[in-house]
């Protein structure tokens, strides 16, 4: 015996209701995963960043068990050809050295070198926190954070700072102090 819906059918033939273009799935019927992840604007630099950080803890692992990675890969040997020929330092001396000494865990030495990596660093531990506080969290959690943006302020602050180590690097380095 089966039982008819209001409408005078069983619920076997029963019409679903057709979703147009352009409505969002109901939220049993969300996708999950990637996919899922996908459908919030600034997925794809928070994949990036996990990415990021996924491959900085790797090769922090590497050397805090005594692997230099990038020694191995023989990379020390690259030189700047912008200090090779004109004897000044470029805006992005330093930055390699920075950011494999913020992968080492040195942040003031990071900064001494170059403080453009610590700033990207700190960006990204910002947005990746707004990120998941916005889009990752449950509905019901009351302190969530506003979506992550971008901002011409972030641009202009890491032009400045290209900026102010590239001026105080080739003025220390005309005083005859060598910094790097």
């Amino acid at each position: 015996m089966s039982t008819l819906t209001p409408s005078g059918q069983s619920p076997d033939q029963q019409e679903l209701p057709l979703i147009q273009q352009g409505d969002s799935p109901a939220p049993e019927t969300a996708s999950s995963g990637l996919r899922g992840l996908l459908r919030y604007p600034g997925s794809g630099l928070f994949i990036f960043c996990c990415a990021a950080l996924a491959l900085g803890a790797i090769y922090a692992v590497l050397s805090l068990c005594g692997i230099d990675l990038y020694a191995r890969l023989g990379l020390t040997k690259l030189r700047c050809g912008f200090h090779e020929l004109t004897g000044f330092y470029c805006p992005g001396c330093g930055g390699t050295r920075s950011t494999l000494s913020l992968l080492k865990f040195r942040p003031l030495r990071s900064f001494l070198y170059h403080p453009l990596p610590l700033y990207v660093a700190a960006l990204l531990v910002n947005f990746m926190v707004r990120f998941i506080s916005a889009y990752l969290l449950p509905a019901r959690v009351d302190r969530r954070l506003k979506p992550p943006r971008f901002r011409v302020a972030y641009v202009i602050i890491a032009a400045a700072l290209l900026a102010v180590n590239f001026l105080v690097r080739n003025l220390l380095l005309l005083a005859g102090i060598d910094t790097l």
